[in-house]
């Protein structure tokens, strides 16, 4: 067991007790003209874990959530909602916004985040360069992401994805009239991601470069051509019968990706994490539903273990397994 250092504050050295984290989220937009309004909602609770409960309570409240999320997260964002003891937990974010078409040549996007500030996106259209940042209060940077993401270079090339991210790693704390001292680390991030080659490999790469030098991330996967297709369908809006052609194709037809590789967080003695590597692995696959040539539904299903992404917002989930149930209209 790691053994927090006597560095760390006593009121963020957190007893190790095995919780079950659950989420849902929600969202919705409406055009007009070149302009977009959006809202996106989500929940995220915990309860410590139970021999007999554990792994199905959660699911019962991300159900629920997902369906009360565009009512419930604006208010419980500034709600603090749980029970005496501490056992329980629930939460809310929410962002709501507009994006701005420029001149055809990219999107400008400004939104409102409930925990956050203010977020900012800029993106172009055919040379996707792209720089993201969340502001706390307007104050203090205290996420950024920008460079380049999934440029496509050629057939049997794939997509190309090079940026930088930088976020604020902090621990939690009861106190909020404290938060200056609460302990902060800053993690930076390099990442280089080469997607659909050949139509079926994707490599990620991503290494650390504060506070310490170390790899981050580094996966291998494979995929179905119909799984490419199919992501190409949600993001371009078009070639949705295309897609069920490939379906016809026995095995290759089926939409189904899997990659594995491993993980490394930096020390974090706040949370009880001592760095290390993990093993990642990930699955998903999809089903489609047609209404016309350009729209639809699809029912996602996802299982991760250890996740980067997840990771890297919640650094304490050590050796997690996620799953995710996604309904996605377009």
């Amino acid at each position: 067991m790691f053994e927090v250092g006597s560095d760390c504050p006593a009121e963020f050295r957190h007893v190790n007790h095995r919780v079950d984290l659950f989420g849902s989220s929600s969202g919705l937009s409406f055009s007009a003209g070149p302009v977009l309004l959006f809202y996106a909602g989500t929940l995220t609770g915990h309860m410590y874990a139970k021999r007999v409960t554990s792994g199905f309570v959660p699911y019962a409240y991300g159900l629920g959530t997902a369906m009360a999320g565009p009512l419930a997260t604006i208010p419980l964002t500034y709600l603090d909602v749980g029970n005496e003891d501490g056992t329980s937990s629930l939460a809310g974010d929410y962002m709501l916004g507009a994006s701005v078409d420029v001149f055809g040549e990219g999107h400008a996007r400004v939104a409102w985040v409930g925990t956050t500030g203010v977020y900012t996106n800029l993106t172009g259209t055919r040379v996707r360069l792209f720089a993201a940042a969340a502001l706390d209060q307007l104050a203090s940077l205290e996420y950024f992401r920008g460079g380049l993401d999934r440029q496509f270079l050629a057939q049997g090339i794939g997509f190309s994805s090079l940026y930088l991210r930088q976020k604020n790693l902090s621990a939690a704390s009861a106190d909020t009239t404290a938060v200056d001292q609460v302990p902060k680390r800053r993690f930076t991030t390099s990442h280089v991601a080469q997607e659909n080659i050949g139509d079926i490999v994707d490599v990620h790469f991503a290494y650390a470069l504060a506070p310490d030098l170390f790899v981050h991330d580094l996966r291998v996967g494979l995929h179905t051509p119909a799984y490419g297709r199919g992501k190409q369908v949600l993001r371009e809006g078009k070639g949705m019968y295309d897609l069920e052609g490939m379906q016809d194709a026995g095995i290759m037809g089926i939409p189904l990706s899997a990659s594995a590789g491993q993980v490394q967080l930096p020390e974090l003695p706040w949370w009880g994490v001592e760095g290390g590597s993990k093993i990642v692995i990930e699955v998903e696959a999809f089903i489609l539903f047609p209404s016309s040539d350009t729209g639809g539904l699809m029912l996602f299903y996802t299982f991760k273990a250890n996740d980067p992404e997840t990771l890297s917002s919640f650094p304490y989930a050590q050796d997690a397994l996620s799953h995710y149930l996604t309904l996605q209209l377009f």
